[in-house]
């Protein structure tokens, strides 16, 4: 197969924007993990009532829920980029 100089530089844009991306995703995951830390914190604390660990353990499923939508996000990106990497390395 033969590459031209545009599809190399097509290739490239579209990889950084694949790091970007990711980028931006892990950011994500980086906050999220660290609210549930702070939330952990909060409900481990002797003075938080019951029905606040309840508010709190709410907020976990929620942020489990979005933890698990990004990994899924990037775990398609990931299966996308794979056949790129591929023909990239076969030329």
């Amino acid at each position: 197969m033969n590459e031209t100089p545009n599809d190399t530089l097509l290739f490239l844009q579209v990889q950084q924007e694949l790091v970007r991306y990711l980028d931006i995703r892990l950011e994500q995951l980086e906050l999220l993990l660290y609210r549930l830390d702070r939330i952990a914190r909060q409900a481990s604390k002797d003075a938080t009532e019951a029905q606040e660990r309840q508010k709190l353990q709410e907020e976990v499923v929620k942020i489990q829920n979005d933890i698990d939508r990004i990994a899924a996000r990037i775990a398609s990106i990931q299966q996308t980029a794979s056949p790129l990497q591929a023909a990239e390395q076969g030329s």
